[in-house]
């Protein structure tokens, strides 16, 4: 993610490293019964085309930086994931 600044030179750009994306795969899961949870949020869980094998991405502020695009947003310290039993 790019962001911009404004400088005594002009606009300066920087790439915001804070934010990452973790990917999931689940083997075993039944779709309309399981559930991946992320912290207490449904994961976006989508079949691969196996069997009972699904995928999500997960994306999630790693850190705070001293600038970045999401000042207000506090850094997610730990991912908690659970499979529920719907």
């Amino acid at each position: 993610m790019l962001g911009e600044e404004v400088t005594a030179q002009g606009a300066s750009r920087f790439v915001d490293s804070s934010v990452e994306r973790m990917q999931v795969k689940v083997s075993g899961m039944v779709g309309d019964r399981h559930v991946l949870a992320c912290n207490g949020r449904r994961g976006p869980m989508r079949p691969t085309g196996r069997k009972a094998e699904f995928v999500a991405g997960i994306r999630f502020k790693a850190w705070n930086p001293p600038s970045g695009l999401h000042p207000t947003i506090p850094a997610h310290s730990s991912l908690l994931f659970e499979i529920v039993d719907t």
